[in-house]
């Protein structure tokens, strides 16, 4: 079992192998999570973040916003981590944040990505 899993097809239900169910503090905080967690094979700059979810405020409040779903975000995961033990799932830098791909978590929506992927290449036989 993995340290994380994250289930994002149907309603968001976070998890931690040893703390149980993660509860995060608002919609804009999930929303972060599951963007980050869905596209983690690149990082992706604050500025996209910023229009991706506060479009319609002006740059400073929407960076304020950032910072604090950040904040949040990285409080509520890594409480439940064990740092000597774990490699961390959030990343960031001064211009880029990015859910860590190669941390111990289970994602829903790769889990269906890869079946899907298995039928399209999968070798079916040709009906009577």
């Amino acid at each position: 079992m993995s340290e994380f899993n994250l289930a994002f097809l149907g309603p968001a239900w976070i998890t931690h192998r040893r703390w149980g169910e993660i509860t995060l503090p608002n919609r804009k905080t999930l929303a972060l999570l599951v963007y980050l967690a869905i596209e983690s094979q690149r990082p992706h700059t604050r500025e996209s973040l910023l229009g991706l979810l506060w479009p319609e405020l002006p740059t400073p409040s929407a960076q304020n916003n950032l910072r604090v779903a950040w904040s949040q975000l990285r409080q509520s995961l890594t409480e439940a981590e064990n740092p000597v033990e774990s490699i961390p799932h959030l990343i960031s830098t001064r211009l880029e944040l990015r859910f860590n791909l190669h941390s111990d978590h289970q994602l829903d929506v790769t889990h269906f990505r890869e079946l899907l992927e298995a039928c399209r290449t999968h070798q079916h036989g040709q009906p009577n």
